[in-house]
């Protein structure tokens, strides 16, 4: 790692920023090719097209499904397993009754506690915080509205026209004050609903600026060693991630298939009738199997569709490029004529109409297409407010810079 120094708080088999950075953002990668491939066969199929309007839903459960699967097998998120990383216990005592679950080489694992909370801090968070965003774009397009209606509201809004109907109601069932007593809790409600709303746009900006600091602070400290914990989520529970040697893969590998083996072996060994122990035996080699290929499918999987996301998007922008440039070029407009009592043009199409000088820094009014020095264009249209040429209402947002490169082309030269 390039930021190594004294007084490193990493551990030697601490990961890298850029590994970890790599790891963190693969679940995104994999979000995206889902979303693209849903779109692409949202377009012929509606049950694609039912799975893009919720994909957010369908993420999660796959989400779930995969760290549950990493945590359980692996001790270490989906994304961290695929570049071989793992999570151990730090910082923080370990319970009595955990100190005996260990690895042969006396690596602690993770507690029950820490695997629930890794799985439920890696899925619900970024799932309610997706929510939520969605939430404030669709409160913030409607603020406006919203703070109006607040304020037709608020004014009907009084307590004590609240306590005189629920007194009124107890004491007396006319019609009217039950009628009218339901429709302040009508209002009410509304009332409460707006200001919640209100509540959600001011508050959602200044919530995900500061998880972000928070997030950005603790990576910088990874980044220049002097913390062992990425993210503020590792160190609330209490892990940080290390790297698997190869005598590490190699073991938990062969463990794995002793263990497969030995469940194999009972199945043999039970005196269950013969075509149940043939129907488990295949369903748990089925299992192994997609358990063992699961992760490279995934990223094969990835990798193909931003192969065709990158293949598709280059053949449209070929097919467009092609059709302008076979497309001819339009003949400009007819220029528009001068008036009188305005700055006559000069005989030498490269020089100013105001300042009768080479034009310096030239500017062009775009819906007359006269072009002029900047100075004199600027304070002429500031001051009148009008084409120095043909006296049309011009602003000053309708000034063009032209640059070197059109005025060496003679393009300048044209529009006068």
């Amino acid at each position: 790692m390039a930021f190594s120094g004294v007084g490193s708080s990493l551990a030697r088999d601490s990961p890298t920023f850029f590994e970890m950075l790599a790891a963190e953002r693969l679940m995104n990668t994999l979000q995206d090719a889902i979303s693209y491939g849903l779109s692409v066969y949202g377009q012929r199929s509606e049950v694609c097209r039912r799975l893009l309007e919720n994909e957010d839903d369908l993420f999660f459960l796959i989400r779930v499904i995969l760290e549950s699967h990493a945590l359980k097998s692996y001790n270490a998120s989906f994304a961290e397993h695929v570049y071989g990383l793992r999570r151990v216990p730090y910082g923080r005592k370990v319970p009595p009754q955990e100190e005996q679950k260990k690895t042969d080489r006396g690596v602690l694992l993770l507690t029950n506690r820490q695997k629930h909370l890794s799985v439920m801090l890696m899925t619900l968070a970024p799932f309610l915080r997706a929510k939520l965003m969605k939430m404030y774009t669709n409160y913030s397009s409607n603020s406006t509205d919203q703070h109006s209606n607040n304020n037709n509201h608020g004014a009907t809004v009084c307590w004590k026209d609240v306590l005189d109907a629920l007194w009124n109601r107890r004491h007396n069932h006319d019609d009217r004050k039950i009628h009218y007593y339901r429709n302040l809790m009508d209002t009410i409600q509304m009332y409460c609903r707006q200001h919640a709303k209100l509540l959600c746009v001011k508050a959602v900006p200044w919530l995900h600026t500061s998880a972000h600091m928070v997030d950005l602070c603790y990576k910088l400290l990874y980044l220049l060693q002097k913390s062992p914990y990425y993210s503020p989520t590792h160190h609330f529970i209490g892990i940080r991630v290390s790297q698997l040697s190869a005598d590490d893969v190699a073991r938990s590998r062969h463990e794995k298939m002793v263990h497969r083996q030995s469940i194999l072996d009972g199945i043999q060994k039970s005196t269950a009738p013969l075509p149940f122990k043939l129907l488990r035996t295949v369903s748990l080699k089925i299992k192994h199997y997609v358990s063992d290929h699961t992760t490279t499918a995934l990223i094969l999987a990835v990798f193909g569709f931003k192969v065709l996301e990158w293949w598709y998007t280059t053949a449209e922008e070929q097919a467009q490029g092609a059709s302008l440039s076979s497309l001819p070029v339009p003949v400009p407009p007819p220029a528009i004529p001068p008036i009188g009592g305005m700055y006559a043009l000069p005989k030498d199409c490269s020089l100013c109409a105001i300042c009768q000088k080479k034009r310096k820094n030239p500017t062009m009014v775009s819906h007359t297409g006269y072009v002029f020095c900047y100075p004199c264009v600027f304070k002429h249209v500031s001051e009148q407010g009008v084409c120095p040429v043909t006296g049309l209402v011009t602003d000053i947002s309708d000034l063009r810079r032209l640059y070197d490169g059109m005025a060496s082309s003679g393009s300048t030269q044209s529009f006068i």
